[in-house]
């Protein structure tokens, strides 16, 4: 209520609901600087997560990248001996085995000349290779050493020599090599022996390994 001359009063604000600016702006401060940091948390959690999780899916069971090791190829073994014929002296003096060699195959051929009491042939066969044998033999040994004298004429040696039986000279040897491979050729007292091989090396160690 008013009285004439007095001058109208403003009405006044109730207490407590009047706000002070200087007072509002810490708190909308304070608002922003989590909503900031909440932010800047889902960044790095978000980093976080690409980098790691391509580490975690690593961690599993990991392909070997190894290659397959290979089987060892067997090695090669020498044949068993044939069932051959030994009905006289000099097929039963023949050895079934040498030096890793096995006879493989057997057969009478032509004689090395016509005073020949008999001529064979043999294959003997190792695990990677073969030689084959033949031998003839006479009833003298002047004989023997007739034929192998006509056998190893004009030959050009690579070794020769005298074939010794408990320490005496019971016969002679000649290596030399041919077109194909190389020969070994030798007598033993009646006996005259040829073989042939793929090279000097083998007929030699054949020829020293054979017990006739």
């Amino acid at each position: 209520m008013t009285t004439d001359g007095d001058a109208p009063q403003e009405p006044s604000e109730p207490e407590g609901t009047s706000e002070d600016p200087a007072a509002a702006r810490p708190a909308r401060t304070a608002r922003w600087r989590v909503i900031a940091l909440g932010g800047v948390v889902l960044v790095l959690l978000i980093v976080l997560a690409v980098l790691l999780v391509p580490r975690l899916a690593g961690d599993g069971p990991a392909r070997s990248t190894a290659e397959p090791v290979a089987k060892p190829t067997p090695e090669p073994t020498a044949p068993d001996p044939i069932d051959r014929d030994t009905s006289t002296p000099l097929l039963e003096a023949l050895p079934d085995q040498v030096d890793g060699y096995a006879v493989t195959a057997q057969e009478e051929v032509d004689p090395l000349d016509q005073d020949a009491l008999e001529t064979w042939q043999l294959t003997y066969t190792d695990a990677e290779d073969s030689v084959t044998l033949q031998l003839a033999q006479w009833e003298e040994a002047e004989e023997a050493t007739e034929v192998f004298t006509d056998l190893t004429d004009g030959v050009d040696p690579v070794e020769s020599g005298a074939v010794q039986v408990d320490g005496s000279d019971a016969g002679q040897y000649v290596v030399a090599e041919t077109d194909d491979g190389a020969r070994a050729t030798w007598t033993n007292a009646t006996v005259v022996l040829i073989v042939n091989g793929p090279d000097v090396e083998t007929v030699t160690a054949f020829y020293l390994a054979y017990p006739l």
